[in-house]
């Protein structure tokens, strides 16, 4: 079984769903597989503290899961040293797929230094060689962005994919991508339209700094699939998968936007 040691406060919602999101594990603290720190805000943590926790376990990577508070401090303050700091967002949609290579035996990204920067992190994904069991189905995407729209499409490039916003649709969608372009009442109240007029379609939605109250709206309203933009496109493939176990062979040429 996963073993764990969590740090921090994780009575607020967004934490909260972290929790839910772990699935099962066993909290430890003697030599666990990964140690999270639940980070509220900037300074919560010292460097000193990290480099304690660290001591303690040397071989066990570090990873400081951080709320929205903490979404600026790479451009204006200075990002905690000695882990590998994830969005709660981000950590949410990658962390079924790491979880999977940890549970195959495989290294997660969080295996490498935690000083590692995000193209090694991408080369370390994709030397996985992950495949992923997605068979053509009928798309539906809902996008007031052209560039967003065929990067989307381009993603699996199904033969039966539509632009709802442009053409009509003559197939009952297997699967809806809605690209929220903000989270007002109008674009609530859109998603909503599509939801009355798509009911049996399994629904994927991708946020921009989604905040907590916003993924729990979705999640309320049947949304199985939330990725933050920009997000890692295996990550997709492997929610899409029919199988969950992922078979690690040769698979060059998946690429990666922003993410890996």
């Amino acid at each position: 079984m996963l073993k764990l040691f969590l740090i921090g406060e994780t009575q607020t919602p967004t934490f909260q769903r972290l929790l839910a999101a772990l699935g099962e594990f066993a909290p430890t603290d003697e030599t666990p597989d990964f140690v999270l720190f639940f980070r509220e805000y900037p300074g919560q943590y010292t460097v000193a503290q990290v480099a304690e926790v660290k001591r303690r376990f040397p071989i066990t990577p570090l990873l400081s899961v951080e709320a929205s508070l903490c979404e600026g401090e790479s451009r204006t303050g200075k990002p905690l040293a000695g882990v590998h700091s994830v969005m709660w967002y981000d950590f949410l949609a990658q962390w079924p797929r790491e979880r999977e290579a940890w549970r195959t035996g495989k290294p997660t990204v969080w295996s490498q230094p935690e000083m590692a920067g995000a193209d090694t992190l991408a080369l370390a994904a994709l030397d996985r060689d992950e495949v992923f069991d997605v068979p053509p189905r009928t798309l539906a995407i809902s996008s007031d962005d052209y560039a967003y729209f065929s990067f989307l499409r381009d993603i699996f490039r199904w033969p039966r994919t539509f632009w709802v916003e442009k053409e009509p649709i003559f197939d009952t969608p297997d699967i809806l991508f809605f690209d929220f372009p903000d989270f007002t009442d109008a674009t609530k109240q859109h998603f909503l339209e599509m939801q009355t007029c798509f009911p049996k379609a399994r629904w994927v939605a991708f946020v921009a700094f989604p905040r907590i109250d916003e993924w729990l709206w979705l999640e309320s309203r049947g949304v199985t699939g939330i990725f933050p933009k920009p997000f890692r496109i295996n990550d997709l493939r492997y929610f899409l998968s029919e199988s969950k176990t992922v078979s690690l062979k040769i698979a060059k040429g998946m690429g990666f936007h922003d993410g890996y």
